[in-house]
C-alpha cells in the first residue's frame, strides 16, 4: 500500500477554548477538521503539523492541541511556525505522544522538517543548523522519494505585504535542493492560502489553515481576512513509484470570520 500523509497548519490555539481569532474559535475550527480527518482518512500513516499550533505561545494551548490529537491513534509531527513558543514545545515535547523526530522514512518515503521560525519575526530563514541538515539528508538519501514541510512560503503570492515574510533566504534553499531528482514536493503553511507553484519538476504547495482563511492578490495592499473560504487540510497520497497525488479538504464551519482591531502575519 501507498503512503496517505495530513497535513494541518495554522491552527493558533489560545489557552482559553473559547476565545476567537478574527472571528473564529480556533479550537472549534481545530476540533471540527480533526473530526473530518478521522472520519474520512482514519488510515493515514501520519499527521504533519507545520506550524502556528499556537497564537499565545502558552502551555494550555499545547495541551488543549495533545487532548484533540493524541486519540487520533495516528502518529504525528509537528515543526513550529513564527506564532509558536519553542521552550514551551520543547517542555511538553516529553509528556506528548508527538514524534519528535524531524528526518525520518515512512513507507519508504523521506521526509523532512524543517524549522524556518526566526525569533520575534512574521518572515522565515533557514539557519546553518537546518540548511546543513538538509545537505546531509539529501546526501544521505539521493534516490528516496522525498517530501520537504516547512511553515513559511517559498513561492511568490503576488501580494506584497505577504510575500515580505516569506522564506529569506529561499535562494540558498533552492542551490541545495537543486542538485537532486528525487524531491517531489515541498509543502508550508503561513499564508492562510491554497495554492500550488512548479519550480525545476518540484511541486510546491500551500495548505488552508485551520483557522480562518486570507484573502491574496496583485490588487490586495492589505490584510483581508476571505469570509467565503473554508478551514482546511492537505491530503497527500504516494504510490510504491513514488507517483505524487495531493489535495485539499476543506469543512463546513459555523462562524464567519471577522477582523480584529489588530493582526500580525
Amino acid at each position: 500500500m501507498g503512503l496517505k500523509c495530513i497535513q494541518i497548519t495554522d491552527i493558533h490555539l489560545f489557552a482559553e477554548k473559547d476565545k476567537k481569532f478574527n472571528g473564529i474559535t480556533t479550537h472549534l475550527s481545530f476540533q471540527n477538521v480533526l473530526k473530518d480527518v478521522a472520519k474520512k482518512h482514519a488510515d493515514a500513516d501520519l499527521l504533519l503539523f507545520t506550524g502556528d499550533i499556537s497564537e499565545d505561545g502558552s502551555m494550555a494551548s499545547y495541551e488543549a492541541f495533545e487532548e484533540l490529537v493524541a486519540p487520533m491513534n495516528i502518529p504525528y509531527y509537528w515543526i513550529e511556525g513564527n506564532h509558536d513558543a519553542p521552550q514551551a514545545m520543547q517542555q511538553l515535547m516529553k509528556k506528548m505522544r508527538l514524534n519528535p523526530a524531524k528526518v525520518f522514512l515512512v513507507k519508504g518515503v523521506l521526509f523532512i522538517l524543517l524549522d524556518s521560525a526566526v525569533a520575534e519575526e512574521s518572515y522565515g530563514a533557514l539557519n546553518s543548523q537546518e540548511q546543513q541538515k538538509l545537505i546531509d539528508t539529501l546526501k544521505k538519501h539521493p534516490n528516496t522519494p522525498t517530501i520537504i514541510a516547512i511553515h513559511h512560503h517559498l513561492m511568490p503570492t503576488g501580494t506584497e505585504w505577504v510575500d515580505k515574510s516569506d522564506l529569506q533566504n529561499k535562494d540558498e534553499f533552492f542551490k541545495i535542493i537543486d542538485a537532486y531528482k528525487n524531491i517531489k514536493t515541498v509543502i508550508c503553511g503561513h499564508i492562510h492560502f491554497e495554492q500550488q507553484h512548479t519550480r525545476k519538476k518540484v511541486l510546491y504547495y500551500s495548505t488552508p489553515a485551520t483557522s480562518f482563511q486570507i484573502k491574496l492578490g496583485e490588487d490586495i495592499q492589505e490584510f483581508q481576512l476571505d469570509e467565503n473560504a473554508q478551514p482546511g487540510y492537505r491530503v497527500l497520497e504516494m504510490d510504491s513509484k513514488g507517483k505524487l497525488h495531493t489535495y485539499t479538504v476543506r469543512i463546513e464551519h459555523p462562524e464567519k470570520p471577522q477582523k480584529d482591531d489588530y493582526y500580525e502575519a
